[in-house]
């Protein structure tokens, strides 16, 4: 089993590498609560959202695996994520012209699997070194 959920994370990780939204969306369950996401980007279509919005501000976004490790239904990754922003960003928190700048900072995704699907995601990030890179003001 553990081998299969390992198989499923490293699918789902790339076919968002491939730009294939739906084939990723479709790895998780229909209501597969995303812990990092607003209430109104959960599910698959919240997800396929998002997704849509990243490839937007980093059309070659791309995520490379560095660990993975896996204790029962959960599958911890951890990426580098390579892109340059040139693309505006559309979230509701975080909106703004396209920087042209390269970008590489890392992501941790924890990802709980039940019946073949991820059902509930985490992910955390370093979000201080992505937009010291994008030259974006962080106050703290």
């Amino acid at each position: 089993m553990s081998h299969d959920n390992k198989q499923l994370a490293l699918d789902h990780v790339n076919r968002i590498n491939a730009g294939d939204f739906a084939g990723a969306a479709a790895l998780l369950a229909e209501d597969c609560v995303n812990h990092a996401a607003i209430p109104e980007a959960q599910g698959r279509r919240g997800f396929e959202a998002i997704l849509n919005k990243v490839r937007t501000a980093f059309p070659d976004m791309r995520h490379n695996v560095e660990d993975v490790l896996v204790d029962g239904d959960r599958v911890v990754i951890r990426t580098m994520c390579t892109g340059t922003q040139t693309g505006p960003f559309t979230f509701i928190r975080l909106e703004g012209p396209p920087s042209n700048k390269p970008v590489k900072f890392e992501q941790i995704h924890i990802l709980r699997v039940a019946n073949g699907k991820i059902t509930e995601m985490w992910m955390e990030q370093d979000s201080l070194a992505l937009f010291r890179q994008l030259g974006l003001k962080v106050s703290v």
